[in-house]
């Protein structure tokens, strides 16, 4: 499901579509049109919350003529592509792992899986950085902040055909490209629920919570803050 892709206009799905391409093929450059830092780093930050298989991608740098009509982006990669293409064969065979036992069960019971495999496999560490911000915490390393906790989320939702997007909160304004916090939304049978895999994350210490599972717009947003 990429939900931050149907928020754009065609021109700007145009450049995300670049962007996606460009990423998956490691391509060292990607010419696209020529945009405003702005509108820039807001379709690099939708795409990022709807294709969290691109881990590896921390950033980029751009470069143009004066008066030119496009602009190329300088992908800014967590590794060397060998290295890369070795992450992402494990992060595909641990997703097989986990996703294969799940066939033919219900959305509901595939949901509570997901939630539950948060809770019993991964620990709260924002010090392995840039591990923990992407699904390669969670899904190696057993550990995740909140957006690498609602990035492996949506990860596995993806895999099991449940409709699923990453919800952020207000933008941090000491640093544009980050927000304050992440979890997710999942839709089952037609409705949307909020699940926040890290608060509950964060209340288990003695056993697995559902305080944050399945929550209407009333409940979450008694301490969330408003969505981005």
């Amino acid at each position: 499901m990429r939900y931050y892709y149907g928020q754009l206009s065609r021109p700007l799905q145009g450049v995300y579509d670049a962007l996606l391409g460009g990423f998956r093929a490691l391509a060292p450059g990607i010419r696209i049109p020529m945009l405003d830092e702005k509108q820039l780093a807001d379709v690099y930050l939708r795409l990022k919350l709807d294709e969290p298989l691109l881990f590896y991608v921390t950033g980029y740098r751009c470069r143009w003529m004066t008066g030119a009509a496009h602009m190329e982006l300088l992908p800014e990669y967590l590794f060397d592509k060998a290295k890369i293409r070795t992450h992402q064969q494990a992060v595909s065979a641990r997703l097989a792992r986990l996703t294969k036992p799940l066939e033919g069960k219900t959305e509901a019971e595939k949901e509570l899986a997901v939630h539950d495999f948060i809770l019993e496999n991964v620990r709260y560490d924002k010090l392995k950085k840039p591990y923990s911000h992407e699904i390669l915490g969670p899904m190696t390393q057993g550990v995740g902040v909140c957006e690498g906790m609602a990035k492996t989320v949506k990860l596995l939702c993806d895999g099991l055909g449940l409709p699923c997007m990453i919800a952020v909160s207000d933008r941090d304004r000491a640093n544009g490209e980050r927000y304050l916090h992440a979890w997710n939304i999942v839709q089952l049978g037609g409705q949307c629920y909020h699940l926040d895999a890290t608060f509950d994350n964060s209340l288990s210490k003695y056993g697995t919570r559902y305080d944050y599972f399945n929550l209407d717009d009333t409940k979450i947003f008694r301490d969330h803050r408003p969505l981005l």
